[in-house]
């Protein structure tokens, strides 16, 4: 499912221990997620703090029957910057071929998730991969 979404939301929380949580465009990657942003964000200064994040994704799908299937999948993990030149030039690749046209800029901000827990809810036998 991680492969298969493209939009996922990051909770961080902040100075007040309240979550906080936003839309991000993101792409998985041997086992991380790799959050993209033009410039700085509220959230981002939240994770030198306390870098202990949830994202989330979902998934509508018309079931055979009509109804709509409901599904979605939640990372608990740790996030930080990622300042590695090399990482992040790769990062940046991925992150341009997910999302073509994105507003990125020439220096993006770059997260990377690093997942500890999932909990997932819907009807999983169901995902059929490409």
């Amino acid at each position: 499912m991680l492969l298969r979404c493209s939009l996922g939301r990051i909770c961080t929380i902040d100075g007040g221990g309240y979550p906080h949580c936003v839309r991000v465009d993101y792409v998985y990657h041997k086992g991380t997620i790799l959050v993209g942003s033009l410039v700085l964000r509220k959230w981002h200064s939240h994770l030198s703090a306390n870098p202990k994040v949830a994202f989330e994704i979902d998934m509508y799908e018309n079931a055979e029957n009509g109804v709509f299937d409901f599904r979605g999948l939640m990372i608990k993990g740790r996030a930080n910057l990622i300042e590695d030149t090399r990482q992040k030039k790769e990062a940046v690749a991925l992150l341009r071929a997910q999302h073509p046209g994105a507003p990125f800029g020439t220096n993006p901000v770059i997260v990377g998730i690093f997942p500890m827990k999932r909990l997932r809810w819907g009807p999983w036998e169901k995902i059929h991969e490409p």
